[in-house]
């Protein structure tokens, strides 16, 4: 009861507050409508090209296309004469991707979380080589962009045999 009492008091503080970007959280894509008019993969060319590999898991490609195809002037905080960032976050079951728009719709960075993705085939022939025997347990993928910076991918395999385990951590 105290804790739900606190978290009343926050929520009613932080409408006193300013802020110097705007965030909206996106709970199921496959449910809402992100956009009406599609923003053009063109304005967002150095994202594109930064993580393109044809390679990735179809759910990664998926909610990527969800992100490339959002166009924040739908948004009800947006206002062609604020200068803001948009924070936003879109999500498919576990899987995230929390992207910042400038006011042009243009990706500022991104930070991207997947669990349970197939991996690209270069990084499995890579690891069944290195580990004969062993079978892929789970995945976790990370991909952090920040725009006209090297573009940051983690891979967590964890890998069984037996009884035994291993976590393997791959950074592209």
């Amino acid at each position: 009861m105290k804790t739900k009492v606190i978290g009343l008091i926050m929520i009613g503080l932080t409408n006193l507050m300013f802020a110097q970007q705007n965030f909206l959280a996106v709970n199921d894509v496959s449910s809402t409508n992100l956009n009406k008019k599609k923003a053009t993969i063109e304005s967002n060319h150095s994202f594109v090209n930064a993580v393109e590999n044809y390679d990735q898991s179809s759910q990664i490609k998926a909610l990527r296309k969800k992100m490339l195809e959002f166009n924040i002037e739908d948004l009800n905080v947006y206002s062609e004469n604020d200068p803001s960032n948009y924070d936003i976050v879109l999500k498919n079951g576990k899987n995230k991707i929390a992207v910042t728009y400038n006011q042009q719709g243009d990706i500022l960075n991104c930070d991207e979380y997947f669990y349970n993705v197939r991996l690209p085939l270069s990084l499995q022939k890579e690891i069944i080589k290195k580990h004969p025997g062993w079978s892929f347990v789970s995945t976790k993928y990370h991909m952090a962009y920040e725009k006209n910076k090297k573009v940051k991918t983690k891979y967590k395999v964890l890998i069984k045999k037996g009884e035994e385990t291993k976590t393997i951590v791959i950074r592209e």
